[in-house]
């Protein structure tokens, strides 16, 4: 499976999170941009979360014009 960026929610139902699934991703394809979004706010976040490099937050609720400029920001980088 080829993928450009991993989209995820930090809090997802039952026992994996975002953190774990993103953890799980980059292991296999190093250098993989992570796009976390999230309700809590950040410094919650940032407190209880370390976001590595290529891993960015996006705050809930956001439009789709926001999550575009994101992605976009996201694999420019790349």
């Amino acid at each position: 499976t080829v993928y450009d960026l991993l989209l995820t929610d930090l809090v997802m139902p039952g026992t994996l999170s975002g953190r774990s699934l993103a953890d799980a991703v980059t292991q296999r394809r190093p250098g993989t941009p992570v796009v976390f979004m999230s309700g809590y706010t950040e410094e919650a976040i940032i407190r209880q979360i370390r976001l590595d490099p290529g891993m960015h937050l996006l705050a809930k609720p956001f439009r789709k014009r926001d999550l575009a400029r994101m992605i976009r920001s996201v694999l420019d980088r790349a």
